[in-house]
């Protein structure tokens, strides 16, 4: 089983690739920067640590400050994608 950017496009699959200082959401047009994590420079902590210039549409996203932290995200209690988990 072997990952195809091409192949996600064609039928519109979402990819995401996802690191500790950024999200990046593979697109028609390429790779594109769409989230930072708190603290991050774009152009001194991801730009020139990449082979490629990504897409980029600002204002770019933060990521969820709470990924950083040790406590418990509470994600039970904030979920969106399952509205029954809320009660």
């Amino acid at each position: 089983m072997t990952f195809s950017g091409k192949y996600a496009i064609l039928k519109n699959q979402p990819v995401l690739y996802i690191t500790e200082r950024c999200v990046f959401s593979l697109t028609k047009n390429g790779v594109e920067l769409i989230e930072i994590a708190p603290g991050i420079d774009v152009k001194k902590d991801i730009l020139p640590w990449m082979d490629f210039k990504p897409i980029i549409k600002e204002p770019l996203r933060l990521m969820d400050e709470r990924i950083f932290k040790p406590e418990p995200m509470n994600l039970k209690k904030n979920s969106l994608l399952f509205p029954s988990m809320n009660a």
